[in-house]
């Protein structure tokens, strides 16, 4: 899916949830243990560790409400210029609250911020509605196969 920036409207800024950028190793042992809760497959923190402190161009966030770490979601900006999004998640418990809303709100700002024109992203098959909400609209289909 893909956004022009210029057409995204953005939602009022609220003191609740608060976005922070992960920078140490304990931000990303946060990031990795929502991630992993949130797609229900283990995310690596060393991964996220090594992604951090190693490329300029990725930039990852924990969103936290009423204090408590609620949501993550990463920004990563290609050669070409674009933004894209990736690894919007909330956990299980946590869903339904609009906290997935909310951090594509917060990316989608930082990558306006960063100067970019348009943003991408590959929807799961929950997130495509909040997706369309924003204003992405599809771009290509991935057609994943399974063997039976």
């Amino acid at each position: 899916m893909i956004i022009k920036l210029a057409d995204f409207k953005p939602s009022q800024k609220t003191s609740d949830p608060q976005f922070l950028l992960v920078q140490s190793l304990s931000d990303a042992e946060l990031f990795a243990s929502i991630a992993s809760q949130s797609f229900n497959y283990r995310v690596d923190s060393k991964m996220i560790a090594s992604i951090i402190n190693h490329d300029e161009n990725v930039k990852l966030f924990v969103g936290y409400i009423r204090q408590q770490p609620s949501c993550c979601g990463l920004v990563f900006h290609d050669k070409n210029g674009y933004g894209g999004l990736h690894m919007i998640g909330t956990p299980p418990q946590l869903r339904g609250q609009g906290l997935a809303t909310l951090m594509t709100n917060y990316l989608l700002q930082v990558c306006i911020e960063d100067g970019k024109d348009w943003c991408v992203l590959h929807a799961s098959a929950a997130g495509e509605p909040i997706y369309a909400k924003l204003g992405f609209e599809p771009a290509k289909q991935i057609i994943t196969y399974v063997l039976t």
